[in-house]
């Protein structure tokens, strides 16, 4: 009889686990069912951004392009603004130009390290192209934002030494602008 109900404790305890099992498969199978429905959503995603809008002779803008240079715009447009207030740039222009290829300098590099950090799936995926073509809508928005900003606020500088330099100091919270819309 001794043997029998320890046989029957052994059956229970199995019985119980297999009970344990089985909600761990459960629970294992949801949560696989719901990171395949978000990998079929972030898919749709893609193909959505990848959609052509229109061809212009070889070139393809797609959505994604009009995206990017949309963010890129009005970030550079909202960081000019913002930071026209805070600052007095009329007195910033006395900047020396080393000081002015320095700080642009900076700013590339910080702008590569917060894109490559933004789009590390689509870099490897696509390769290190993918960055550069980033970098280069950004930086094309930016310097129209920058160009149609001041135009808007007729800050237009009369000789180019001081448009050059409106150009490079408005660059800063352009991109800076422009990045924050990127990550967002």
């Amino acid at each position: 009889m001794a043997k029998g109900n320890g046989v029957k404790r052994e059956l229970k305890k199995i019985e119980k686990e297999e009970k344990v099992l089985e909600g761990l498969v459960r629970t294992n199978k949801a949560e696989l069912d719901q990171i395949l429905r978000k990998e079929k959503e972030i898919e749709k995603e893609e193909t959505d951004t990848q959609k052509i809008l229109f061809q212009i002779w070889r070139i393809s803008v797609r959505k994604y392009h009009v995206h990017q240079v949309t963010k890129g715009f009005l970030g550079s447009f909202f960081g000019i603004v913002v930071s026209n207030f805070l600052f007095d740039f009329p007195k910033i222009i006395d900047i020396p130009w080393l000081n002015l290829i320095g700080v642009t300098l900076f700013l590339v590099v910080t702008s590569v390290a917060v894109l490559y950090n933004q789009e590390k799936r689509f870099i490897r995926k696509l390769g290190s192209f993918h960055l550069l073509r980033e970098l280069i809508i950004l930086y094309i928005s930016a310097f129209v934002g920058i160009f149609f900003t001041l135009l808007f606020f007729n800050i237009l500088p009369f000789t180019a030494e001081a448009f050059a330099k409106h150009i490079f100091i408005f660059l800063v919270p352009a991109i800076v602008g422009a990045l924050t819309l990127t990550v967002l």
